[in-house]
């Protein structure tokens, strides 16, 4: 039995003296605490602050601040996933190594819209309005936090009216605009028209609209057309209601006949 000790010792012994050279006894590298074929956990913790609930209106792009706090030491890369976003949006923030003291980021929300695919039948914008749960994802240093946006998607609709006015040569036919707030729609809407012929002159009384109330408004649309004679041709015409990068539209379909007056029918 003391031979048997004595071998034990020794081995210990050798073990002892060898571990400078060696990643451990026995063991591979386990004894070092490494994670072998991933990233090695960072110490410390990291926290995520600042997303509050958050407007965009369609067609629109808005950036919410986001505060990264680093925590016991942590020193590693935070990566951020965006999920449940409704189709048509986009999300993204980019990757960050906070610090104690709190770091800044942008995540960056964006809608997507679809004009005309030709003059004859509206189009609109292809995000839902409404009010989405989206939840950001932040992991690095083997540490995972989610926080939640309550995102509100806003529009707006436009009708325009009559359906039908005739346009005489030196004369002019008022339309109109009449522009709704959906889903608490609060900013200004700039009204603007495309496709009418060049030589029909186009006011808008107001030309921006304020929103701010949340309140139907309607425009004046005022089309005009200068004496004289005119060539015989079929025009569409749209009308159009820009928001940041969104536009949304109605369309105005413009006739001009051979007398020289001008028929237009706005859907």
């Amino acid at each position: 039995m003391r031979n048997i000790n004595m071998s034990t010792q020794l081995g210990a012994l050798l073990c002892f003296l060898t571990a400078s050279l060696l990643s451990g006894c026995g063991g591979g590298g386990a004894s070092t605490g490494g994670n072998p074929g991933g990233p090695t956990p960072s110490t410390g913790d990291f926290t995520v602050t600042g997303i509050p609930p958050d407007q965009i209106a369609q067609g629109d792009t808005v950036t919410i601040p986001v505060t990264i706090t680093a925590a016991g030491g942590f020193n590693a890369a935070v990566t951020f996933t965006v999920t449940g976003q409704p189709a048509g949006v986009s999300a993204s923030i980019p990757a960050v190594t906070p610090t104690s003291a709190g770091t800044a980021v942008n995540l960056t929300v964006a809608t997507s819209n679809s004009m005309l695919a030709n003059l004859d039948t509206p189009g609109g914008i292809t995000t839902p309005t409404g009010t989405f749960p989206v939840v950001v994802t932040a992991s690095g240093g083997g540490k995972t936090h989610t926080a939640t946006l309550n995102l509100v998607i806003t529009g707006v609709s436009m009708a325009v009216q009559p359906d039908t006015q005739i346009l005489t040569s030196g004369n002019s036919v008022t339309y109109g605009v009449t522009i709704s707030s959906v889903n608490g729609f609060s900013k200004s809407v700039v009204l603007t028209t495309q496709s009418l012929p060049s030589d029909v002159a186009v006011t808008f009384a107001p030309t921006t609209v304020d929103m701010s109330d949340k309140q139907p408004h309607t425009a004046a649309m005022t089309l005009s057309l200068p004496a004289g004679s005119h060539s015989s041709v079929k025009a569409n015409a749209r009308v159009v209601g820009y928001v940041g990068g969104g536009k949304f539209v109605g369309i105005a379909n413009v006739n001009i006949n051979p007398s020289g007056s001008l028929g237009g029918t706005i859907q």
